[in-house]
């Protein structure tokens, strides 16, 4: 009785099997965009591409200019002295002397 069910499951495998080998036997191509080679995505695709990567290279140049113009920049790191700066303001205008100028910067340094 065993052999009796044997032999349709197998003439229907079979007839499944001839029909998805040929499926099988073609010849597999990539999916996605490279399905068709580079030029699959067309030029505005790839005009994008580089949009964007010279996008960020303008970003990277641009951070690094900015970092660098910080840590040059004296000011930014050193505050000004407003009395030295308004003592040296006197001097210059001639309301103090030489003597008092030296004197009084001696003080504040």
């Amino acid at each position: 009785m065993r052999s009796s069910r044997i032999g349709p499951i197998l003439l229907s495998g079979a007839l499944v099997l001839g029909q998805v080998l040929p499926a099988l036997a073609q010849e597999m191509r990539p999916f996605g965009p490279r399905a068709m080679g580079p030029h699959a995505m067309g030029p505005w695709m790839w005009a994008g591409f580089g949009v964007f990567w010279l996008l960020r290279l303008v970003l990277v140049v641009g951070l690094a200019a900015l970092a660098w113009k910080l840590l040059i920049t004296r000011g930014f790191w050193h505050r000004p002295d407003t009395a030295v700066q308004i003592l040296r303001e006197r001097y210059a205008r001639g309301e103090i002397g030489e003597e008092e100028y030296n004197k009084r910067l001696g003080i504040l340094a």
